[in-house]
Parts: C-alpha cells; sequence; structure tokens
C-alpha cells in the first residue's frame, strides 16, 4: 500500500507493510530519507481524525494513495546561563512562540530575550523547523549600555552575544555616526580599543559597565 504523507507543505509516498498499524506508518516515517522523526515526536492525521498507535489503517478508513498530516513536536534544547532545559513545540510555530515560551521559564520579559543558533541571531517570523534536532539554542537577555562621548552619553540596547561591530552600526543607524570611525573603549580597559570582531561578552560587559568612545562624529 502507498500512501501520502503531507508535511508542512510537501507531500512525500510512503510504501507500507501489509495490513500496517498506525505505529508501523510512523515507523516507515522515522526510516525515510527525507523525514527520519522520532516516532514519538509524530501525530498523525486523516480527515482530522488524529490517529492511533495501536489501531490499524483500516479502522480509519484508510486506503491506498490516502493522504495523511504529519505534525512533529519538535524538543529544543535551550541554555540560559547556568540552565540547560528543554521546550516541547510544534515544528510548524514560529521562533517568537518559541521565545514567549522561554521568557515565561526564565522569568524575564520577552521583549528582553534574544535567542541565537547556528551563530546568529532568530527572528520571530522564522519557523522552528530551522532548528536542527539536538542542537542548542542560547538565550539572552538585552541590557542598555551607556557609551560616553565627549559631551555626550548614547544608550544602546545590546546583549553579551553581540559583536563590537554591530554595537557600532547600532550607534550609526541610532545617532547617525559613522561605525567605521568610532573607536570604543570599556572603563575598565582603559586604552585598550574594543575589537570589531569580538562578541561584547569577551570583555565582559553588563549594564552597569562605562564604554568610552571617540571618532565618528561622536560628540
Amino acid at each position: 500500500m502507498l500512501v501520502w504523507i503531507t508535511y508542512h507543505l510537501y507531500k512525500y509516498p510512503l510504501v507500507l507493510p501489509e495490513n500496517p498499524t498506525i505505529q508501523n506508518i510512523k515507523e516507515e516515517i522515522r526510516d525515510e530519507k527525507y523525514l527520519k522523526f522520532a516516532v514519538d515526536d509524530q501525530q498523525l492525521f486523516c480527515n482530522s481524525t488524529l490517529l492511533e498507535n495501536e489501531k490499524k489503517v483500516e479502522d480509519y478508513g484508510i486506503t491506498s494513495d490516502s493522504d495523511i498530516i504529519l505534525r512533529v513536536i519538535r524538543r529544543v534544547q535551550i541554555e540560559y546561563k547556568s540552565l540547560r532545559f528543554g521546550v516541547m513545540i510544534w515544528d510548524e510555530e514560529k521562533v517568537s512562540k518559541l521565545k514567549n515560551r522561554v521568557a515565561s521559564l526564565i522569568y524575564i520579559p520577552v521583549e528582553k530575550l534574544v535567542l541565537r543558533y547556528d551563530d546568529r541571531e532568530l527572528q520571530n517570523d522564522e519557523d522552528i523547523s530551522i532548528i536542527s534536532v539536538r542542537h542548542t539554542v542560547y538565550a539572552y537577555v538585552k541590557f542598555v549600555v551607556q557609551i560616553l562621548g565627549f559631551k555626550r552619553i548614547y544608550k544602546v540596547e545590546v546583549h553579551t552575544m553581540m559583536k563590537v561591530a554591530a554595537l557600532k552600526q547600532k550607534l550609526q543607524t541610532e545617532y547617525a555616526l559613522d561605525s567605521t570611525k568610532i573607536k570604543l573603549m570599556s572603563g575598565d580597559m582603559p586604552r585598550t580599543f574594543l575589537q570589531d570582531r569580538a562578541y561584547l561578552d569577551i570583555y565582559d560587559i553588563k549594564e552597569e559597565t562605562v564604554i568610552h568612545a571617540v571618532g565618528g562624529g561622536v560628540e
């Protein structure tokens, strides 16, 4: 028997053994080259009915060429400071929903939360399915740093895994400074310029850290 598995917007042909159970279908999906989802992470639907593992296809009127909808639970591993925990979420959901879940678990406002995966910040409108199984998503909290010029204080929202170059770019975007000519120094390390490719975490930049700026139109 051949049935069609619909996952997101794609259909996959699946050849089933004779008189299979729903459990058998999930095992075939687990072994299918382009799907490979763990049996326990799958939910199958046919004609809007949730299919139960121990029942047979005939119990649901499933025949050759039937369409079966596959939904997958993604178990996202989150690391926040010294904490590691998992969040279960449907993989067709958006990152914005994952952020809401994580924010509620670590008790911070969701608008202050940054999620990073594969060395970049995840955007709210991205699908959870872009996060590979068993890979870790890192959570950081945004905070405001004060950057001292000669006569003016600039305030910029950052997080510890932001690069120095990105901080300079925010100064350009928010204050019309020239990011290519700005030089930044931490108050804790005078006369040491922060390197563009370095993360703020390397310099132990925190909310109370004072950063000095020169050049690039800094006042």
